[in-house]
């Protein structure tokens, strides 16, 4: 596919806020998953708050809310009636232009098969009356603000169904273990002489429709025809498929989880053991020697390989969370070939922790432009994969369903037996459009017969 050479710094205007930062000392936060009945409601809701819907451009701001819509709240919309302007033997509507996956949703046998939830019993996103059709996000600093009024108002205009209200505010730089988080989480642009840089420098087109991605070329992004009504504001994509309208521009695929976290099972492991299964101590310092000492003062924490540091797990665990989900060298002929291999399934974090009366856990929340290749990768093949790194019926000790943990020594390792200490309780798969495609979603109504 051709490659456009964008900058996602010129874009930022058209970007949602949390595709660019997290926002981290807006402390309070808001998730709604939102079931409508009709092509009506749904439409009204957009057109009441997509107005309001925060650009990347703020740097700063007391108040932020983005919205993804789901494969199901497409279909209410209607978008699956919309011709996608070129030849339909490739795709039928402009509805099937969105990727499989992403079609069938996180709720499906497929997607639950592939992220070991085949048995789960969640409460929300697993059918047609469950799934949500919108997920909005609202981030504060404090609890009255004139965005939730207008997020309230069209709630009780349209008279949807909330399937979560989550609201809470919390520390949202550590996780529901207590545990520093999102240290090696990917940078759109990072800072070449920061520490880590190469850990942290990934190709935004991981993460942002209309831009190289690691290996250089274009995720496909969706689309509508060229002469579409109200489309003209959409850039215009020219690729293998024809010209028409990019709807996914400078949006991205928004995948929500919702894990409710054993917080007192996990606080009776023996404290040393807790930072084993998680691969760092709280603070966030790495159980792998940085720079080959096992500590060292001031440096950072997220500049470290395993292969070349720690490459028997003799201070890190093989099976550690850290390790998989981000193996950084492993396995590497060369830190940079196996580190470009990484950034290919590396996906962009922007969950928060949440606590109330009942539980605590993390509302997950991760941004990808290759559902499949990325955040299902990731899922499948290192968090859940039995057999990772010659692994022997053990998953990932915190998201994993199978629960044996080894801890690596020498002569002779220990192997534990653990309790589930995550729980699924819902979820799905979002289109986090750009500001130009929600207004064109918010706008736009399939033609009458």
């Amino acid at each position: 596919m051709k490659n456009v050479g964008f900058n996602v710094e010129d874009n930022k205007s058209d970007i949602q806020a949390l595709l660019l930062q997290g926002y981290k000392t807006l402390d309070r936060s808001r998730y709604l998953a939102l079931r409508f009945d009709d092509q009506a409601s749904i439409q009204k809701f957009l057109q009441q708050t997509v107005p309001i819907l925060t650009a990347g451009d703020k740097r700063s701001a007391d108040e932020v809310l983005c919205m993804g819509i789901s494969s199901k709240g497409l279909r209410l919309i209607g978008l699956d009636q919309l011709k996608p302007g070129v030849a339909e033997f490739a795709f039928p509507s402009s509805y099937d232009t969105f990727p499989p996956e992403f079609i069938g949703d996180l709720g499906s046998k497929r997607a639950r098969r592939v992220i070991g939830e085949s048995d789960g019993n969640w409460n929300w996103g697993t059918n047609d009356n469950d799934t949500a059709d919108l997920f909005i996000i609202q981030l504060t600093k404090s609890a009255s603000d004139n965005k939730h009024s207008v997020v309230d108002q069209a709630i009780a205009d349209t008279g949807c169904t909330l399937l979560l209200d989550q609201c809470d505010i919390s520390d949202n730089e550590k996780g529901p273990f207590g545990f520093l988080d999102g240290i090696s989480n990917p940078e759109l642009t990072p800072r070449k002489n920061k520490p880590g840089y190469s850990q942290q420098a990934v190709a935004p087109g991981e993460f942002v429709f209309g831009y190289p991605n690691a290996v250089g070329s274009l995720a496909l992004s969706p689309s509508v025809p060229l002469d579409c009504t109200g489309a003209d504001t959409l850039p215009e994509l020219d690729d293998d498929f024809g010209r028409r309208r990019d709807l996914g521009r400078n949006g991205s695929f928004l995948v929500v989880q919702q894990l409710a976290a054993d917080v007192e099972k996990f606080r009776a492991l023996p404290e040393t053991t807790g930072h084993k299964l998680v691969g760092r101590k709280p603070c966030g310092e790495p159980l792998t020697p940085i720079g080959g000492l096992p500590t060292a003062p001031r440096a950072d924490i997220n500049a470290f390989n395993f292969n070349t540091q720690d490459l028997h797990g003799y201070h890190c665990p093989i099976g550690a969370h850290i390790r998989r989900v981000n193996p950084r060298d492993t396995r590497a002929t060369g830190n940079e070939s196996s580190t470009l291999n990484v950034h290919q399934h590396r996906i962009l974090r922007r969950g928060r922790a949440y606590k109330n009366d009942s539980s605590r856990g993390l509302l997950f929340l991760c941004f990808n432009t290759q559902i499949n290749r990325q955040f299902e990768f990731i899922q499948q093949n290192w968090i859940q994969n039995t057999r990772f790194l010659d692994m022997r019926d053990e998953s990932d000790p915190l998201l994993g369903h199978h629960r044996e943990f080894t801890l690596q020594d020498h002569p002779v390792g220990k192997r534990l037996s653990l309790d589930t200490l995550v729980t699924m309780l819902g979820g799905g798969y979002f289109f986090f459009p750009g500001i130009r495609a929600a207004k064109f979603l918010a706008a736009w109504s399939p033609p009458e017969d």
